[in-house]
C-alpha cells in the first residue's frame, strides 16, 4: 500500500473512537492527553489497533495499543502534550500545570451520554513523565473512585507504539 497524507484529526480521532466506545463504561479515556501531530503519513488506516477490556472484581483493566507514524522525539511531544485533549470527542476542557521538572497536573472535564442520559465527569491527574519510557499517571481528584495508568512508548523503525 502506498502511504498517504492523513488528517491529524482523522487519526487521532478514530483511535480514541474506538478505545473511547470499547471502555465507555469505564471512563478510562479520561488520562488520554494525546494529540496527533498534523501532517503525520499512515498506511491506509492501518494502525495495529489492539485493544483489551476486562474487569477484575469491581475494577476494569483496560490495555491498548496503536502503533502512529511517528519517530520516538514526535510520539513524545504527541504524548505530553496535555492541553490538546480538547480535540478528543467528549473532552470539554483540559488544562495543565507543571508542578516539578517531570510532573504535570491535569483537569479535565468530559462530557457524553450513555444509555440517552448526560453525564459529565471532571478529572484531575498527575502525569510523571519518564523521559525514554513513557508516562504513569494516577487520578487525584474526580468522580471515579480509581484511575491510574500508564503509557509506554517502543520505537518501531519509522514508527513508535503506544502502550496504554
Amino acid at each position: 500500500m502506498m502511504a498517504r497524507q492523513v488528517s491529524a484529526g482523522g487519526v487521532f480521532k478514530a483511535v480514541v473512537h474506538a478505545l473511547f466506545k470499547s471502555a465507555r463504561q469505564t471512563f478510562c479515556m479520561i488520562g488520554l492527553g494525546v494529540c496527533l501531530l498534523p501532517g503525520a503519513y499512515a498506511q491506509e488506516a492501518d494502525f495495529g489497533l489492539n485493544l483489551d477490556v476486562q474487569q477484575k472484581d469491581s475494577t476494569f483493566v483496560t490495555r491498548a495499543s496503536f502503533t502512529l507514524p511517528l519517530e520516538y522525539c514526535q510520539a513524545w511531544q504527541f504524548l505530553v502534550d496535555y492541553d490538546s485533549a480538547r480535540n478528543i470527542p467528549g473532552v470539554v476542557e483540559s488544562k495543565s500545570q507543571r508542578v516539578a521538572d517531570n510532573k504535570v497536573r491535569v483537569e479535565r472535564v468530559m462530557q457524553d451520554k450513555i444509555l440517552f442520559f448526560p453525564i459529565k465527569m471532571r478529572s484531575v491527574i498527575d502525569y510523571t513523565e519518564l523521559p525514554n519510557k513513557g508516562t504513569d499517571f494516577v487520578q487525584v481528584e474526580g468522580e471515579t473512585k480509581s484511575y491510574r495508568g500508564t503509557w509506554r512508548l517502543v520505537p518501531e523503525g519509522d514508527a513508535t507504539v503506544f502502550q496504554y
